[in-house]
Order: structure tokens, then sequence, then C-alpha cells
């Protein structure tokens, strides 16, 4: 008997511990790159110097932490300031050369 509750406390414990691993490594997983999000900004900001007027600015980074996006980890999110229209800059990692969507 003694020997069953060891065991099953043993058990418990190496459960919660690959429970508590997994858990944590999610939620590194889907934590932006800090390094990785100023790249971004400071390519949207050559990009939009280049091809763009002074009505557009950054606004945010959106990090597609699930894979939702096929050419992308990373885009800058722009916004004209008098329409409000909105719009992605990344590095196309296929194309490897800087687009903007919608």
């Amino acid at each position: 008997m003694k020997k069953s509750i060891i065991a099953l406390i043993i058990a418990l414990s190496i459960f919660i511990s690959c429970i508590s691993i997994l858990v944590f490594s999610f939620n590194q997983g889907v934590k932006p790159d800090k390094d990785e999000e100023e790249k971004i900004r400071i390519l949207a900001e050559q990009y939009l110097e280049e091809e763009f007027n002074d009505n557009f600015e950054i606004f945010d980074v959106l990090y597609d932490n699930m894979g939702n996006y096929f050419y992308f980890d990373y885009a800058a999110k722009i916004r004209d300031k008098k329409s409000d229209i909105k719009f992605l800059v990344y590095y196309n990692d296929e194309s490897k050369q800087e687009l903007a969507i919608n």
C-alpha cells in the first residue's frame, strides 16, 4: 500500500512537471521577439519613406505566432492619418522583398 502511494505521488509529480514544461514552452513560443519587432519597424519606416508620403504612420507590429500568414512572421501595421486606411508592410520570406498588403 505504501509503495503504491509513493508510486502514485511520483507519477503525478512527473505528469505535473511535464504539463508545466509544455505550458512554459507554449508561452515562450507565442511571445514576440523584441529584436524582430524593431527590425520590421526599421524596414517599414524605410519603405514608407521611399514609397509613400508623410500621411502614413506605423501604429503597431503584428506577430503571427500561429502561422496564419504564409509569407511572414512579423509585419508593421500602417495607417493613413487622414483616411484611417490600414495595411501591413512585411518582409516576404519567399521573394526576399518588402510588400504592402491590405
